[in-house]
């Protein structure tokens, strides 16, 4: 097998330390960057060219601060997308529990500093036979750079929530 050495990564983060790997049989350039958040419950963002996924479990209970969420509504906070980037999420996925009632709805919204912008897509739970419910939504949602995507779930009561996210998307030039 020859060894391909890519003439530039496939992706950029800007303050992100930036990993390599080759996948031998298509010499695919994998980029996986870990942001610059000190919290261990964001997934790692994954870039391949300009596809995006990542995943979290960081809990909040108005969207700005972590923290565990005890009301009928809860966030999951997402690491800002990479500056000068513009992403299109594509795909939401989610697993949820909680102590009490029903899940009324959920929203992929984003913030930007202390501002939501008023885009929002809405996102339909599902209950399974587990006892769980699930989000698999696809969906087209617009984020400018710098922008945190965030998911917002409601609940009928308020409750104790277990809940992890994902998202998946592409990265767009400016």
């Amino acid at each position: 097998m020859s060894h391909i050495k890519p003439s530039r990564p496939a992706a950029r983060s800007v303050g992100a330390p930036i990993t390599l790997a080759r996948a031998g049989l298509a010499g695919l350039a994998l980029a996986t960057l870990s942001g610059s958040l000190a919290h261990a419950a964001y997934g790692v963002r994954t870039v391949v060219g300009t596809s995006y996924q990542q995943s979290s479990g960081t809990l909040s209970p108005n969207g700005f601060d972590e923290g565990a969420c005890n009301s009928n509504v809860c966030h999951v906070l997402f690491q800002q997308t990479p500056q000068k980037k513009p992403l299109i999420v594509e795909h939401v996925s989610c697993r949820v529990r909680t102590s009490a009632g029903s899940l009324i709805d959920g929203l992929l919204v984003s913030r930007k500093g202390q501002t939501f912008p008023g885009r929002r897509t809405y996102l339909a739970p599902v209950a399974t036979a587990s006892g769980y419910w699930v989000i698999n939504t696809p969906v087209k949602h617009l984020l400018a750079s710098g922008e945190h995507p965030i998911v917002l779930i409601r609940n009928t009561f308020a409750t104790a929530w277990t809940l992890e996210c994902g998202i998946a998307g592409e990265l767009q030039e400016p």
